[in-house]
């Protein structure tokens, strides 16, 4: 089998293990500062709406819903890689 037919499924499998990293790390830091977070951003709901909590709570979790989108990817990456 010649190189070139090798290192595509090797890139592959090695931007998968890669995007687990990136994953496994923002859910970790999530959950070391999901105290921080409850503190400035949902205490005190009587308080008014200001940019800064809105950018903060929007990249908080679109990030967290990339990683979900990532995690889902990956999952059909190696479902077909199995066949």
């Amino acid at each position: 089998m010649p190189l070139a037919e090798l290192s595509y499924p090797i890139s592959i499998e090695i931007s998968n293990y890669a995007t687990v990293a990136i994953i496994v790390v923002v859910i970790y830091e999530c959950l070391i500062t999901i105290d921080r977070e409850v503190n400035f951003a949902w205490n005190g709901w009587s308080r008014q709406v200001s940019w800064a909590r809105c950018v903060f709570l929007l990249n908080r979790y679109l990030t967290i819903l990339l990683c979900v989108t990532g995690c889902i990817q990956i999952s059909s990456t190696f479902k077909t890689a199995l066949k």
